[in-house]
């Protein structure tokens, strides 16, 4: 569910920033960046790091997971060391329990790489206020063909709001996903053997529609996750949506390197889909 957090940004910074920044110096072939998506979630575990390199050449670019780095978390001026997962990949986790992702609280990530120390810090931002759906319950029938699909989605009857505060214009982004062991799907003629689950964009809006067969296909409990974004995530979002054109170097607050590392704060509540 994490991880399926808008990845592509970091392809984006990998090969953008090497071919826009006028500044770059010019490498050599065997110079290599280290690539940080580091990402920390309010009230959960330390296993979102992964560390990769890239390596420019000619007029290309190649990714390189990195394994084996020493990597802390500082928190309070406490370091946290973290491990290497097992399936390698560049992936890295902590493996304790007491190290706390806390609204508010600023962390540091640091590690030696090639001689040069990369570090970053964030600060976790508030959790979502006043979260409420429209609705916490909605009952449809269970779908046989193609007009009764479209018919349901024109007649708008089954969207549901997601509603919540956002008086300064903060970016926030919602994670929906059917959480049933087995769940039946809406349409007797969908296919899909897993669970559900959507992501939205960033948006800076206080309210998200979902609309039937677009952010939910299946009957039973639905989880909808509401994201704060940090604001140096924001400024990562805001520098790719410029126009292709311009090939302005995108944001990064990664110290000798380039990436992201980033907070995010969130809420919950729960939507069920029944069958009538």
């Amino acid at each position: 569910m994490k991880n399926s957090l808008f990845k592509f940004l970091i392809i984006i910074i990998s090969g953008s920033w090497i071919l826009a920044c006028e500044e770059v110096p010019e490498f050599e072939l065997d110079d290599t960046l280290p690539v940080v998506e580091a990402f920390l979630y309010m009230g959960d575990e330390v296993d979102d790091i992964k560390i990769s390199e890239v390596v420019p050449f000619e007029s290309s670019v190649e990714n390189n997971e990195i394994d084996g780095l020493d990597i802390e978390i500082i928190w309070k001026g406490q370091s946290y060391a973290l491990v290497n997962a097992d399936s390698g990949g560049g992936k890295y986790y902590y493996p304790g329990d007491d190290l706390e992702i806390l609204s508010g609280e600023t962390y540091e990530i640091s590690f030696l790489y090639e001689g040069e120390m990369i570090t970053s810090s964030t600060t976790v931002p508030p959790a979502p206020d006043n979260l409420e759906l429209s609705t916490d319950a909605l009952e449809l029938p269970q779908l046989v063909d193609i007009f009764d699909i479209r018919d349901l989605a024109q007649s708008g009857n089954s969207n549901v709001n997601v509603e919540w505060s956002n008086p300064n214009g903060d970016y926030y982004y919602l994670v929906i996903e059917n959480i049933e062991s087995d769940p039946e799907p809406i349409d007797v003629n969908d296919i899909l053997s897993f669970n559900f689950e959507f992501t939205s964009v960033p948006t800076q809006n206080d309210f998200f529609t979902l609309i039937p067969f677009v952010h939910f296909t299946q009957f039973g409990t639905h989880r909808i996750i509401l994201y704060r974004v940090n604001e140096e995530y924001a400024l990562l979002y805001e520098t790719i949506q410029q126009d292709s054109r311009d090939l302005n170097e995108p944001y990064t607050n990664i110290d000798n390197g380039v990436g992201i590392f980033s907070g995010f704060a969130s809420d919950t509540v729960y939507l069920e889909i029944n069958m009538q």
